[in-house]
């Protein structure tokens, strides 16, 4: 599985001492995530478009359990909100970590509810 996501994003740098003067900016971000199930692996890449990710870059892999839950991640502090929803969306979280990425904004529908609702 390949997914493609292309989304305005407000972005900064940031390093140990903060965020770097003059980094922020809302740019268009690139989003690809591929997904291996059969050997429970996955990787992202997340971009600016407008330099092909000389200005903001970052790359990880994704590491599942045997029924497909994200357990690991790796390559940047977060990942990119588009991973976030897809696992989401997906049902590849457990409930930690759909915790801590509601409080955060990254998970930006409650798909769950939602249904419970219907």
């Amino acid at each position: 599985m390949k997914e493609e996501w292309r989304d305005e994003e407000q972005m900064i740098m940031e390093n140990s001492f903060g965020t770097v003067p003059g980094s922020e900016s809302t740019t268009t971000m690139v989003t690809i995530m591929t997904i291996n199930e059969e050997r429970r692996r996955g990787s992202f890449e997340w971009y600016d478009a407008n330099t092909a990710g000389d200005r903001y870059y970052c790359e990880g892999g994704l590491w599942f359990s045997d029924d497909m839950i994200l357990n690991d991640f790796d390559g940047n502090f977060d990942l990119p909100p588009r991973v976030v929803q897809y696992l989401y969306d997906n049902d590849m979280l457990d409930e930690s970590d759909i915790s801590m990425w509601k409080k955060n904004g990254k998970i930006w529908e409650d798909r769950r509810t939602t249904e419970e609702e219907e």
